[in-house]
């Protein structure tokens, strides 16, 4: 497949200001073949494609990004994560889904939290509340 022309994205969101010029990597030419092909370079991307790496760490997992990796909607993310859920709801059905769901919330955070300190991310992370901040540096 061949692509002509890309995005044109104009729209210089804060985080990629503040973080300065990102290198940019050669485009792929030729064949390129893998177990696992990954479209798109944001947080879900990359977190899916590292999940893969750590579950077969023998196969063999490309990602393809357009233009910046983790840029586009994700960097244009307010930077919080929480551990509420947006919507509680009234009846009965709808508050047990709500307290799935903070659970499902707070074990994200938790992994968040356990990733950033396994890896020794650099990055300011507060809590307040129980909403977390975090900006990677």
């Amino acid at each position: 497949m061949k692509i002509k022309h890309l995005p044109l994205d104009q729209n210089i969101n804060g985080w990629a200001a503040l973080r300065g010029i990102t290198p940019r990597h050669p485009g792929l030419h030729g064949k390129v073949t893998a177990d696992w092909l990954v479209n798109g370079a944001g947080f879900a991307g990359l977190v899916f494609a590292r999940r893969i790496a750590e579950l077969r760490p023998h196969e063999d997992v490309v990602v393809l990004e357009a233009l910046d990796v983790a840029d586009n909607a994700s960097a244009r993310n307010s930077g919080f994560v929480i551990d509420l859920p947006h919507t509680v709801g009234s009846t009965s059905a709808e508050l047990e889904q709500a307290h799935t769901y903070r659970r499902l919330l707070q074990y994200g955070l938790q992994h968040l939290k356990d990733t950033v300190d396994q890896h020794g991310i650099a990055c300011d992370w507060h809590t307040a509340d129980k909403h977390v901040t975090l900006k990677v540096c």
